[in-house]
Parts: C-alpha cells; sequence; structure tokens
C-alpha cells in the first residue's frame, strides 16, 4: 500500500525529491499514468480471437503430426507414406506445407493481437 502522508519516510522522500537527491523522480514517465484511462475492449471480438488463436494452435499439432519424418510419421496412416526418397516431393506433402505455413501465422498474428488487446 500507500504510505501514509504524514508518515517519516514519505515527507523524507519528499524533501529529497525537492533538494535535488533523486532528479529523475519527477521526470520518470510512469506507465500508470501516461497511459490514460483504459479503452474498452469488445468482449465479443476479443473471444473470437480467442477462438482463432485455439483453433490455429490444434491446427498446426495436428499439420506437423501429419508431416513424414525419417521415420514415416502419422500420415502413413493415411496413405501419405510413398518412400524415403520420394518423401517431401508430393503435392499433398507440398500442400501440407502450405497449410502448416499458414496455420503458423495465423497463429502469430492471433497471438500478438491477443497480446495487444489484453494489454
Amino acid at each position: 500500500g500507500r504510505l501514509p502522508t504524514g508518515s517519516r519516510a514519505n515527507r523524507a522522500i519528499r524533501r529529497n525529491a525537492k533538494s535535488g537527491w533523486y532528479p529523475l523522480v519527477n521526470s520518470i514517465a510512469w506507465p500508470c499514468h501516461e497511459a490514460g484511462p483504459r479503452k474498452e475492449t469488445n468482449p465479443l471480438l476479443t473471444a473470437l480471437i480467442v477462438g482463432l488463436n485455439v483453433i490455429t494452435a490444434l491446427l498446426m499439432i495436428l499439420f506437423v503430426l501429419l508431416h513424414s519424418g525419417k521415420g514415416g510419421g502419422l500420415s502413413d496412416m493415411f496413405g501419405g507414406g510413398v518412400g524415403a526418397a520420394a518423401a517431401g516431393s508430393t503435392v499433398v506433402e507440398r500442400n501440407l506445407d502450405r497449410l502448416t505455413i499458414i496455420a503458423g501465422l495465423a497463429w502469430a498474428f492471433s497471438t500478438v493481437i491477443l497480446a495487444i488487446r489484453l494489454q
């Protein structure tokens, strides 16, 4: 909490600030004061962005797991395994790469937007 107005420590801080012992005290830009009144945020839009963030995160997990690595991956279960020599060169693999990148970008943008909105 704050110190009472008449407390000895508070008087010492004020005296030292006025006498020049703490020249930066009065020039510090305190974040709580410079921000001004808090802006109203639309809770429905925030909920939509959170939903987009969760969906894109789950899609990214799914797409990464579907990629076939050296061991084959989960894409073998769905007929995506063509062999080690042709891995990554099929149309399905290229489209999966594109979908993974798109989901990752959507997740990154929604995360940044949420961070800005919820400050």
